[in-house]
């Protein structure tokens, strides 16, 4: 069951909010609405690196530093990290090999 404790973070994210979509979504809510802080940004050969203090999505009241990297290849996140305002780290995801229109059968979902 999705709701069993097992299947959350330490902040209470549950398995089924881990997808792409959440993420882009929270991505845009921390550069705006919810930014609490300056914006940086710098870029290399493959990806765009984005960092801001803003709301934790998934802990009222708490605000977090997100690092953002995005692929230039494919225009989505390639990595995520999560730092304390004061650069204590607390989570990095790493998006390896991340494919975009495979070809899955609608079905697949269903």
């Amino acid at each position: 069951m999705l709701d069993d404790p097992f299947l959350e973070t330490p902040s209470g994210q549950r398995i089924d909010q881990t997808d792409l979509g959440l993420l882009i979504k929270n991505i845009r809510h921390s550069l705006t609405d919810q930014r609490r802080g300056p914006v940086s940004i710098s870029e290399d050969k493959d990806t765009i690196q984005i960092q801001v203090l803003a709301n934790d999505h998934f802990r009222e009241g708490v605000e977090t530093t997100y690092q953002f990297l995005i692929s230039k290849e494919l225009w989505l996140p390639a990595e995520v990290g999560r730092s304390t305002p004061i650069g204590v780290q607390e989570g990095r995801i790493i998006f390896r090999n991340l494919r975009i229109n495979i070809n899955v059968p609608d079905n697949l979902f269903q």
